[in-house]
């Protein structure tokens, strides 16, 4: 219902009247008064303007509640001056909440309200039947505060809650966890902290048999079974009778890799399981964000099984830390700088009976450096064979249990970054000029730092 007619005339004659008196001359006294008198008129003429009088119904439980729903049936139908039909469905939910809250305020014995969407709330008539109240009421709307209001619901813009903002840290934090986790997984294998270094018995190159593989005296090399009915070779220009052949496995601590197991098994978001074999790709996780995501693949070096871990977000976050100059962990596969900054050496010490070193050595193994070595007293070459026991379709990893799968003659080469594997196997060949030969008593190899 709109303004009362009479009102709008009443009050636009009285306008009318004070502006079409004729000019006379007033004292100060009454021109103060008649100037007050228009202000007064006009004032009130635009506040009605903008006050909307609307009589709506309402049902409830009681009086309070059937007004506060009279209230909110009111607010409704004002609504609809001035919000078109497609926002009022598009924003149907936001609006009604809207105006439930607008009509929390109302109270049966209250019909002045200074503040809020509704000015004046009267109930009419009261009806009840079976404890449900009806009633008819006039409520009084301010109709720029309620347009202002709405328009802001229907509007895309909100006020952002605080909790979103707090659960957006917990995210954060979660993920901080996570990478601490990850952290006590690869920066103890790579610093080889849990990586057993374990000698086998030395023979002479000529009567090689260790890891399957053996010396063909013709060619003057190593040959090790490989996949698809290749051989390694290596091993080349040493003496068959002259050299000794040591072979070594680098062990992954048993115990570290089943922690390391049930830590991804719960810092992870997504893992997948598989075979490795030869001429096939690895399977790879769905909307993997090279940028963002870390992937983590342990190696079963028995069966040639792997099972691969993903860890959402976990990149971004490890290169904010490497920003605010915290300790980054270094997830990396195996780059030659990289590589030599934080892979220890193996040392090489040639002992006489009292335990004594009369020869020692250190070399670095990232992608195949310094495989041979030799100077006046010894010549040394290593040969790395593939971890695969059975089939040897994984390329050799050298002394580091943390690296890069690959394949050989795998059309994509590397097949996996950021790997762990259980073991690496070295043929060690050692050839000491005569001078060492009865003065060798043991052979020791451990990790240092660089």
């Amino acid at each position: 219902m709109t303004i009362n007619i009479y009102t709008k005339i009443f009050f636009m004659s009285c306008y009318l009247f004070i502006f079409s008196l004729p000019n006379q001359t007033f004292s100060f006294e009454e021109k103060n008064s008649q100037l007050y008198s228009r202000r007064l008129i006009s004032n009130a003429f635009e506040e009605n303007l903008k006050i909307k009088t609307v009589t709506a119904s309402g049902f409830g439980e009681s009086i309070e509640a059937a007004s506060q729903n009279a209230a909110e049936n009111a607010l409704t139908q004002v609504v609809g001056s001035f919000i078109d039909a497609e926002t009022l469905i598009k924003k149907r939910r936001e609006i009604r909440e809207g105006v439930i809250s607008k009509t929390k305020v109302i109270k049966k014995d209250i019909k002045d309200y200074s503040q809020g969407s509704i000015k004046y709330f009267e109930i009419l008539n009261i009806q009840e039947n079976r404890s449900i109240f009806s009633i008819t009421a006039r409520v009084d709307v301010r109709i720029e505060d309620f347009r202002s209001y709405i328009k802001e619901l229907a509007s895309d813009t909100k006020e952002i809650d605080s909790g979103l903002f707090a659960s957006i840290k917990t995210d954060e934090e979660n993920i901080e966890n996570k990478i601490d986790l990850l952290g006590k997984i690869l920066n103890p294998l790579i610093k080889a902290e849990v990586t057993k270094i374990n000698i086998g018995e030395p023979q002479r190159l000529i009567n090689l048999s260790a890891f399957n593989c053996k010396y063909i005296y013709e060619k003057k090399k190593i040959y090790c079974p490989k996949g698809g009915n290749y051989f390694r070779t290596g091993g080349a220009n040493m003496s068959p009778n002259g050299s000794i052949v040591i072979p070594i496995t680098f062990d992954l601590d048993e115990d570290f890799k089943k922690n390391s197991v049930n830590i991804l098994e719960n810092i992870s978001s997504q893992k997948l399981s598989s075979s490795i074999q030869l001429y096939k790709s690895l399977e790879k996780f769905e909307n993997f964000d090279y940028e963002n995501d870390y992937a983590i693949t342990l190696v079963n070096s028995e069966n040639n099984n792997y099972t691969s871990y993903l860890l959402s977000d976990a990149r971004e976050y490890n290169k904010k830390r490497d920003g605010n100059k915290r300790k980054l962990i270094p997830v990396f596969s195996h780059k030659n700088d990289r590589c030599s900054r934080f892979y220890p050496k193996v040392k090489i010490s040639l002992l006489d009976k009292n335990k004594k070193s009369v020869w020692e050595q250190k070399y670095q193994h990232c992608t195949g450096g310094n495989l041979k070595y030799s100077d006046n007293q010894v010549s040394v070459n290593f040969f790395y064979v593939s971890p695969d026991k059975n089939n040897g379709l994984i390329d050799p990893i050298y002394s580091k249990l943390y690296g890069g799968l690959k394949i050989n003659n795998t059309p994509r080469g590397e097949l996996a970054r950021n790997v762990i594997f259980e073991h690496s196997r070295l043929l060690l060949v050692i050839e000491p000029e005569e001078n060492l030969l009865n003065k060798i008593s043991e052979i020791k190899l451990e990790y240092v730092s660089n």
